[in-house]
């Protein structure tokens, strides 16, 4: 019934919008389009297009429709300036991070890396990595002559000092100029030694993760790349960071999947390709692009499992749409960490205590119309690993 009221909400809009009225409109209130209804009629079609997508296993035959329809008209995001986006001010609540202030080490410094990313990204050499991630403050050098599993210090472009780690704002003034590394002796410990580090995901203590010598709640981690510098900025550098609420990328991306399954929306190649191309000029890469399309492990192989991880990649900052893919197709191959409640990934959220003290009528036919898994555990309908309308009997996505 949602997936069907907001479809039936947007060919609403749609059907609006392609009157072209800016009857009652005042442009300099639109903080999307600045009133360009040919820019709106994009937005709508685009939404469109990715929900149905999102229900093409459950209603195949209206997802074709719909989406070969759009296609057909030409009217959706084909190109990076037309994004639904939103520029971050740099006032006290519109700034990356909503409570981060550059040095803050109790907000900035909790997000960090995923590994699982983080190999992906440096796995193809791709451009996008540095624009995202932060290389690590120190890496680790493997010496096998060393006497201890670790040195206690570290070392500034090779110059011993007297500190193993420095704090988050003595690291920010010396970082661009000073190559900080740290010994280890690989016969007696194991550490990641790459410049660029993440966390692997469902693991216990990971403030200490990688020989951290700080570890902490908000705490650095020396080992483990943080976000780029970009993201500990107020405001918008170079018009890059935005919040982006679907793009041109995405829905590239869509039409190579429809294409695949044998609808008539062009060429699958085509619009994998302008999917990477879009995300590249995005994040200001452009220049990368035909070296980074030359590596086998991009180029397009006719399966949906290289569509969707480059999809994944080029959905960073709307991370809800690539949980969503990944629920409903099972690509990227994503892992449960060790310490997770189970060997797979979630698919939903449970209710909240509000639900079940406001809303218990509802709330229970709700639950009856979840589907209980091996994994759903002593939680039952409501764990989050029952499976919602959307996935079930789909065997997506364990």
């Amino acid at each position: 019934a949602i997936y069907d009221a907001v479809i039936n909400h947007l060919q609403q809009a749609a059907q609006i919008f392609s009157a072209g009225s800016k009857e009652g409109l005042t442009s300099a209130n639109d903080v999307y389009f600045s009133g360009d209804v040919t820019k709106w009629h994009r937005f709508a079609n685009s939404l469109l297009l990715r929900y149905y997508m999102r229900i093409s296993d459950k209603k195949p035959d209206i997802a074709r429709a719909g989406i070969e329809a759009v296609y057909q008209s030409g009217i959706y995001m084909q190109t990076p300036d037309q994004d639904a986006t939103l520029d971050y001010t740099g006032s006290s609540n519109d700034i990356w991070l909503s409570r981060n202030t550059p040095g803050s080490a109790d907000d900035f410094q909790r997000y960090q890396a995923c590994q699982t990313l983080i190999d992906q990204l440096v796995g193809t050499n791709d451009p996008r990595l540095p624009v995202w991630f932060d290389s690590v403050r120190v890496q680790w050098v493997p010496d096998p002559n060393l006497p201890t599993a670790a040195d206690n210090i570290i070392y500034a472009d090779g110059q011993a000092l007297d500190v193993v780690t420095y704090e988050y704002d003595k690291f920010v003034q010396l970082y661009d100029d000073v190559k900080f590394t740290r010994r280890f002796n690989p016969n007696l410990a194991s550490y990641n030694t790459g410049l660029y580090v993440g966390l692997p995901p469902g693991i216990l203590s990971p403030d200490a993760y990688n020989g951290n010598p700080s570890p902490g709640q908000g705490r650095q981690n020396q080992h483990v790349s943080q976000l780029a510098p970009i993201y500990a900025t107020p405001g918008s550098p170079g018009d890059i960071l935005k919040a982006r609420i679907i793009s041109a990328a995405e829905v590239s991306f869509i039409l190579a999947e429809a294409s695949l399954k044998g609808w008539n929306v062009g060429d699958a190649e085509t619009h994998y390709n302008n999917g990477i191309k879009n995300s590249m000029e995005t994040w200001g890469q452009a220049d990368g692009y035909e070296a980074f399309m030359e590596q086998a492990e991009v180029a397009f192989d006719n399966s949906l499992e290289r569509i969707l991880i480059q999809k994944w990649i080029a959905s960073w900052t709307a991370a809800t749409e690539s949980f969503l893919d990944y629920r409903r197709t099972g690509y990227p191959n994503l892992q449960a960490g060790p310490e997770a409640d189970q060997e797979v990934v979630a698919v939903r959220f449970g209710y909240g205590n509000d639900e079940y003290s406001n809303n218990a009528s509802n709330l229970s036919e709700a639950l009856e119309n979840l589907q209980i898994t091996p994994y759903s555990g002593a939680l039952g309908a409501d764990s989050p690993w029952s499976k919602p309308w959307i996935i079930q009997d789909t065997g997506k996505p364990w």
